[in-house]
């Protein structure tokens, strides 16, 4: 399956949703840039029908120390009551999108994923809708809270300290190897003798063909 979906594939799965032959599609609109972190001005002026507005600042991302970067993951908890905020309930499709290559709407696809959520990204964004002729609207959308439960795993984070003692054991790691690849290229190997390779000079000088 793939996580993009196009707008033909978007306009299917809210056909099924209102036929009740699929399940709900909430829109999240993700717009952020690091030059206007606030996009809701954005997302006021114009957006997909009945998407709800995403605050990657404070919804996606969490105030910590400046040690830990630019935009700290949030807690479970903390993201599990902005998705309800959201409207998202257990089985919703969860289709986000934004107007920056996709990379707003990717944070939010993988913080979703990791933790059980069928999410998908619109690929090209507000402005592929826009250009399929597709109707926008103006104004706020306030969904009735949902009551969805995280459940998937929520590892696949590493923290600086990791990296470095990572980083330190694979060093050692790589200097082991390049040993051994080195006393094999001599021959240094249990019960083996080193010989000329092909095209390498023989012990009498000459080259083998």
């Amino acid at each position: 399956m793939s996580h993009l979906v196009s707008v033909a594939q978007l306009i299917h799965l809210q056909r099924a949703e209102e036929h009740d032959t699929g399940p709900a599609v909430r829109l999240l609109d993700v717009r952020w840039r690091l030059d206007r972190p606030e996009g809701r001005p954005e997302y006021l002026r114009a957006h997909l029908p009945g998407a709800v507005y995403v605050d990657l600042e404070n919804e996606l991302a969490r105030r910590g120390e400046p040690a830990e970067g630019r935009h700290p993951l949030p807690d479970t908890d903390d993201l599990q009551r902005a998705a309800r905020g959201w409207g998202l309930d257990d089985g919703d499709i969860a289709v986000a999108y934004d107007d920056n290559r996709s990379v707003p709407a990717a944070r939010l696809w993988w913080l979703l994923r990791r933790l059980g959520v069928d999410v998908r990204v619109l690929d090209g964004g507000i402005r592929a809708w826009a250009a399929e002729g597709m109707p926008l609207e103006r104004g706020d959308v306030l969904p009735q809270a949902g009551g969805i439960t995280f459940e998937g795993d929520s590892g696949g984070v590493i923290v600086l300290d990791e990296i470095e003692a990572f980083r330190d054991s694979g060093s050692a790691a790589r200097r082991s190897h390049a040993r051994a690849v080195q006393r094999r290229a001599h021959g240094d190997r249990p019960g083996r003798r080193a010989h000329p390779r092909c095209g390498q000079p023989s012990c009498d000088g000459d080259r083998r063909r």
